[in-house]
């Protein structure tokens, strides 16, 4: 007979902050790995726009306005600098069963 595990709830779930500016709880340093996932962004260059040529308001996303991509890398330093360090990557710990707002 198999024995059933009980029910496990983790007590935190991490967020990642994609661009509203909430106060994160912690920051990973990502300085190592940063050139790398900047390039694997651009291997998405159909979903970021390149240049002023490329806007097409039909197919325009939130991520292919311009500039998305740049805000993006600026952020990443931004946070960055609070360790020390040259990029960041920030979340926010959200305890189980509570909603955060993101109303600002």
């Amino acid at each position: 007979m198999v024995k059933l595990q009980g029910a496990w709830r983790p007590k935190y779930v991490l967020q990642y902050i994609q661009d509203l500016f909430l106060q994160p709880d912690f920051v990973v340093d990502i300085t190592n790995v940063f050139e790398q996932k900047i390039v694997s962004w651009k291997a998405y260059k159909h979903s970021f726009m390149e240049g002023p040529s490329q806007v097409n308001e039909e197919r325009q996303t939130y991520i292919s306005t311009p500039g998305f991509l740049d805000s993006a890398v600026y952020r990443h330093k931004w946070f960055g600098k609070r360790p020390r360090k040259i990029c960041g990557r920030i979340y926010i710990r959200k305890r189980t069963g509570s909603t955060i707002s993101t109303h600002l």
